[in-house]
């Protein structure tokens, strides 16, 4: 049974909504002061709230604010009740987080229709998000393991080889098995930097001391020196020369560039270059990687799906938690820039948009 509150100081009205939303077999509490509906839905579960605008004492989009700012009400519906139809007033409150209007005069329909259409798409989303959270519970107790065992398994053998052969190996020896040693510990410790950068977004609020990547072109050399070479990977850099300044916080900008160029690596062929080239689009800085391999709907439905999500993992057996591009599409979400990835002519190609700031 959805728990509903009505805040009205029209007692008439008030009681007429309580009782008509009774029969309907919702459960109400219904206060005729705002500050007395907010303090309930401060202490107690609320499915709903439906609010009049023009209230003495604390109005209705007051009330909003305060249902706002409360953690445990931040998301529950609101509808307000008016007779407030200037496109202003209804902007001021859409504005505040009001979720629909009912015009004064109604009827019993209009009421319970709203009502009902608010509780359906309030439990879609909440069904949507669960089963969110349940997937990607599912990725990480499928991944994880995995990505921890074999790294882990490689530093057991190998150490143990060490131990057992210590008298009788020589230098060359010792050096290859440490070189493994170390290359399974790298992976180990990017798979911890990973989930440590990916948890710490969630609290970062760019603002203009904190936001601001100076050179970019620079960081993206330097990243594609050293992670194409590495991997001995043909490729083809087409930068414009111009020094921007990107309104984007420069360790978040490399973070970029570095999982970007690791996702073109990771997916492309042995046969054909990775192209990288930035261009500029009226205040726009625009970064484009190609690349051929996988199949680019493979690249979109992660995008979509977001972190925890390797590209056909079963087929292809890649290593890796899927964090990548789940780095990638949160940062961008953080300065509300646009990630585009699409297939162009058999190529993955990944687009990216920066606000230049000069």
């Amino acid at each position: 049974m959805a728990n509903i509150i009505i805040i009205e100081d029209e007692s008439f009205l008030l009681f007429n909504l309580k009782f008509l939303l009774e029969i309907e077999g919702y459960k109400v509490n219904a206060f005729e002061f705002g500050a007395d509906g907010v303090e309930y839905a401060k202490n107690n579960p609320v499915d709903l709230i439906i609010c009049d605008i023009n209230m003495e004492g604390m109005n209705g989009y007051e009330v909003l604010q305060a249902i706002r700012t409360n953690p445990k009400t931040k998301v529950t519906p609101f509808i307000f009740l008016t007779a407030l139809l200037d496109r202003d007033d209804i902007r001021k409150g859409m504005d505040l987080g009001a979720d629909d209007y009912i015009p004064k005069p109604y009827t019993n329909e209009i009421v319970i229709n709203a009502v009902k259409s608010r509780l359906e798409k309030h439990k879609l989303v909440n069904n949507y998000l669960i089963e969110k959270i349940d997937n990607t519970k599912k990725d990480l107790v499928a991944t994880i393991p995995n990505e921890f065992k074999t790294p882990l398994v490689i530093l057991n053998t190998y150490s143990e080889k060490l131990i057992q052969l210590a008298d009788t190996i020589g230098r060359d020896e010792i050096i290859e098995i440490a070189e493994v040693i170390k290359s399974s510990s790298g992976k180990l410790n990017k798979i911890f930097n990973d989930f440590s950068f990916y948890f710490e977004l969630f609290n970062f609020k760019p603002n203009s001391d904190n936001a601001i990547t100076v050179n970019p072109n620079k960081i993206i050399k330097d990243v594609i020196s050293e992670k194409l070479n590495e991997k001995e990977k043909s490729y083809e850099l087409i930068l414009d020369e111009t020094i921007y300044s990107l309104k984007i916080n420069s360790l978040h900008f490399k973070k970029i560039i570095e999982e970007v160029i690791e996702n073109a690596i990771n997916t492309s062929d042995d046969v054909n270059k990775i192209t990288v080239k930035n261009s500029k689009e009226n205040d726009l800085y625009v970064l484009e990687v190609y690349n051929s391999g996988i199949n680019s709907e493979e690249i979109i439905s992660n995008k979509e799906e977001g972190a925890f999500k390797r590209f056909n993992r079963s087929m292809q057996n890649q290593q890796g938690v899927g964090l990548g591009l789940g780095i990638v599409k949160k940062i961008m979400s953080l300065y509300n820039y646009e990630l585009k990835i699409e297939n162009i002519n058999g190529y993955s190609k990944i687009q990216l948009y920066f606000k230049i700031l000069n």
